[in-house]
């Protein structure tokens, strides 16, 4: 009977071992680590002025890194080119199947004549759309397939009473290139934007517009019809501060136009400002804390979504890179990394942020992390970034509600197009 036991106390132990391996096994699998991106080319075009060339260099030969404009939606991709004065639909695979131009600029383009087999979406027919495109700007697509994008057409041209130049609209435009309507500060068919710094579709297939200029940030919401539903100036003043922060200089330096209907994400950068010998003032960044703004109360939402805090590194420590670093940060031991910059929120509240790695040499001076945190602020995945060392450029981060984060870089000749998670 001792026998037994000792056999079934040893039979508990190995099982309650099992148990315990099989635990930090779980825990240690859950822990984020950094990871290195998978990067994933999607599709490349090349550069240039033909129907399927993207105009990256301008017809004088002068290099412009922000030409192009890109975004996914439902399984197409949507690119605007301001130095061809086109829009370009491809499938996932980069295959054209929708050139909008204008062909003023595209002189070798001609219009479809005929448009068999255009009622799918599935039957890829390159389509072609003659249309006074101008400087093509940020592109967006809803639910059903329609095309937004910026337009600067010289004859809606307006100057204001106080010198402002307005000569931007948003174009609406079916899927198979059809003009809707144009839509202005007031609706469909009404006065020009003056400067649109960002717009987007969301969840009620609504548009939503941020407009910059002397009043501030104004945000204009239209319904699919293209009427004006709300138009908002959001108001620094209302910022919810601490006790703590009210001596604290402080701004709103991004706004992001959320997924989710009637959402702002804006970030405010609290600042401290320093007195130094011979009367020049320095300031240091506190933190930067990114808050919900609400379209319906208009108001911020007191609970902020996340703070980012400055974070230094040691460059010292970098000794294989010692002549890079010291060309790069003179006799300095410590720098300051680059601000963690929001670039959405995704359909399951996840929070995507980058920020620009620091260069140690000249080979990685495009490198950066994608950081993503649950809607706790728990960090879920930390992904660095790496490009080829050849290129020439590469763009900002684009992002996609359904969490498809990607961009594009230049080498060659060419423009690849990459998925980044």
């Amino acid at each position: 009977m001792k026998i037994l036991n000792n056999e079934v106390l040893e039979f508990n132990l190995k099982i309650r071992i099992i148990i315990l391996v099989l635990l930090v096994l779980s825990i240690l699998s859950s822990c984020v680590y950094q990871k290195k991106s998978a990067m994933e080319e999607l599709f490349s075009l090349k550069m240039g002025f033909n129907e399927n060339e993207l105009g990256i260099l301008s017809r004088d030969e002068i290099f412009n890194n922000n030409s192009i404009n890109i975004f996914y939606m439902h399984g197409f991709y949507y690119i605007s080119d301001s130095i061809n004065n086109k829009i370009l639909k491809t499938t996932e695979k980069g295959e054209p199947v929708l050139i909008i131009f204008n062909p003023e600029f595209n002189a070798n383009i001609k219009p479809t004549v005929t448009e068999k087999d255009t009622t799918s979406d599935l039957v890829y027919v390159k389509l072609y759309k003659n249309f006074p495109v101008y400087s093509p700007g940020l592109i967006v697509s809803d639910i059903n397939k329609n095309i937004y994008f910026i337009n600067k057409n010289p004859s809606t041209r307006i100057t204001g009473d106080d010198g402002t130049l307005y000569e931007q609209a948003v174009l609406k435009f079916d899927s198979k290139g059809e003009l809707l309507y144009e839509i202005g500060q007031n609706g469909v068919s009404s006065t020009p934007f003056g400067y649109i710094i960002n717009i987007n579709i969301d969840e009620k297939n609504n548009l939503v517009v941020q407009e910059d200029n002397e009043e501030g940030i104004l945000i204009y919401k239209f319904s699919e019809e293209g009427n004006l539903l709300k138009k908002i100036q959001i108001d620094r003043k209302k910022i919810p501060l601490l006790e703590k922060e009210v001596d604290l200089l402080y701004d709103i330096v991004d706004t992001k136009l959320g997924y989710f209907e009637n959402e702002v994400y804006i970030t405010v950068q609290f600042i401290k400002e320093s007195q130094e010998p011979l009367s020049v003032a320095k300031y240091e960044t506190v933190y930067e804390k990114i808050y919900k703004f609400s379209l319906e109360t208009m108001q911020f939402d007191p609970k902020i979504l996340m703070r980012v805090n400055p974070q230094y590194t040691d460059i010292s420590k970098h000794s294989s890179n010692a002549a890079d670093i010291k060309e790069l940060y003179g006799d300095k031991q410590k720098i300051l990394k680059p601000m963690e910059t929001l670039i959405g929120i995704d359909n399951m509240h996840n929070i995507y942020f980058n920020q620009k790695d620091i260069v140690y040499s000249k080979a990685d001076i495009n490198n950066e992390l994608l950081l993503i945190y649950n809607s706790s602020g728990g960090l879920i995945k930390n992904v660095s970034v790496r490009y080829p060392q050849d290129v020439k450029y590469a763009s900002d981060m684009y992002f996609s509600y359904n969490g498809k984060i990607f961009s594009y870089y230049i080498s060659e000749g060419e423009i690849h197009f990459v998925l980044i998670n």
